[in-house]
């Protein structure tokens, strides 16, 4: 759910590029949440709806691409590009079995009436009158049962934009570190086509050389080690926007050299990847 959120928020500031990203993202950690597939398909309909309409504005009487972004409007409807964000709460607490229905109260014995005495006949001299018996009080009705008490059903949460958006700031700083540790680990491999690739095309050279001279450059620095170790410590990670800086202490070791300095790298987000713009020591 992290990736699929995060791509509501890209989509919702029109950044459909980084949306589709976070969309694979969620698929690939999990191929069965249907939700981000169909997310995936509406934040396509929305670049492919964003290239016809740049299409016309370069060859307006383009007939043919008239009917496509007429076709895909009529398809998408108005619902185009709206990605759906799913909250990360606990699922709502089951429905509770319907309530007993409550036995009815017994309906108390009525009292048997009292006969009314007898006229008293001429008494004799010894007879004693007899005394009538008193009827047995009914029994007390059973006390109706209590309806079962039904659970409070609370509402589902809404998704928390500030935690949505905490998410994504902390798949950015992975995403930069993990690059920032393989471009180390390639540079102690002396994989220098590797190591290379962890720069962009718009690296600023130390001494302001070509870029190719400057790659000829450290391939052969690189490939004249017979070892080299680089470590990464204590990275720090600061980001703004499609461009992030990472200071931390570097330890490097060869067959010649051993330094322990602080170092700077600047990198930025293209193409949905972390790549070097620059690079200097210091802090």
């Amino acid at each position: 759910e992290p990736y699929n959120n995060l791509a509501v928020l890209f989509a919702d500031n029109g950044q459909y590029d980084k949306a589709r990203v976070a969309l694979d993202n969620a698929i690939r950690t999990n191929p069965a949440y249907a939700t981000a597939y169909v997310n995936l398909g509406d934040v396509h309909a929305r670049l492919a709806s964003q290239a016809y309409d740049k299409a016309l504005q370069l060859e307006p009487s383009n007939s043919s691409v008239k009917s496509k972004l007429t076709m895909l409007r009529t398809l998408t409807g108005s619902a185009e590009g709206k990605v759906q964000a799913v909250a990360a709460v606990a699922a709502p607490a089951p429905a509770p079995a319907p309530a007993p229905t409550p036995t009815p109260a017994a309906k108390p014995v009525a009292a048997a009436p009292v006969p009314a005495p007898a006229p008293a006949p001429t008494p004799a001299p010894v007879a004693a009158k007899p005394a009538v018996a008193a009827t047995p009080a009914p029994p007390p009705a059973p006390a109706a049962a209590k309806p079962e008490a039904k659970p409070e059903v609370k509402p589902e949460a809404k998704p928390d934009q500030k935690a949505i958006a905490k998410q994504a700031q902390d798949i950015e700083v992975d995403e930069i570190l993990t690059a920032v540790h393989g471009w180390a680990k390639a540079w102690s491999d002396k994989d220098v086509k590797s190591y290379l690739a962890y720069y962009g095309n718009d690296f600023e050279t130390p001494k302001g050389e070509s870029h190719k001279d400057w790659a000829d450059e450290r391939r052969d620095r690189i490939e004249g080690k017979s070892r080299i170790e680089v470590k990464v410590e204590s990275p720090v990670v600061n980001i703004n926007g499609t461009t992030a800086t990472v200071k931390f202490r570097q330890v490097y070791a060869s067959d010649r050299l051993k330094a322990d300095s602080r170092k700077v790298l600047t990198l930025t987000k293209q193409n949905g990847k972390w790549l070097i713009k620059q690079e200097h020591a210091g802090s």
